[in-house]
């Protein structure tokens, strides 16, 4: 079988796993208190309660407590008309620093 068929096949199968794990492996539920700097960049998984809702013009800011702690969790491009305060929402996002303060920018939010 020539290199270039058996490059291909690999290729193929290499990719059709990266896309399967890719939709499959999410992180694992975290408590807020447990979120540190070592974790920049990182995917979280965090259940909690809105405590606060601030809407701007291309984002809304929300502020999550789960009884450990809080934090800001960022949604760029929201559903103007999503009103979320005081609901139970599970957020998987990327934890980020702004002004020396530690964020989730949210990939997904899902109300419980």
């Amino acid at each position: 079988m020539p290199i270039t068929k058996i490059a291909l096949i690999t290729a193929v199968i290499g990719t059709a796993i990266l896309l399967f794990l890719s939709q499959n492996l999410e992180p694992q539920i975290i408590q807020i208190s447990k979120i540190n700097s070592r974790m920049l960049e990182q995917y979280v998984k965090i259940n909690g309660n809105i405590t606060s809702l601030k809407h701007y013009e291309s984002m809304m800011l929300l502020t999550i407590n789960d009884g450990s702690g809080e934090i800001t969790a960022v949604i760029y491009n929201p559903d103007k008309n999503q009103n979320l305060t005081g609901k139970s929402v599970m957020v998987i996002g990327r934890v980020k620093e702004y002004k020396g303060k530690l964020e989730i920018e949210a990939a997904t939010i899902q109300e419980k």
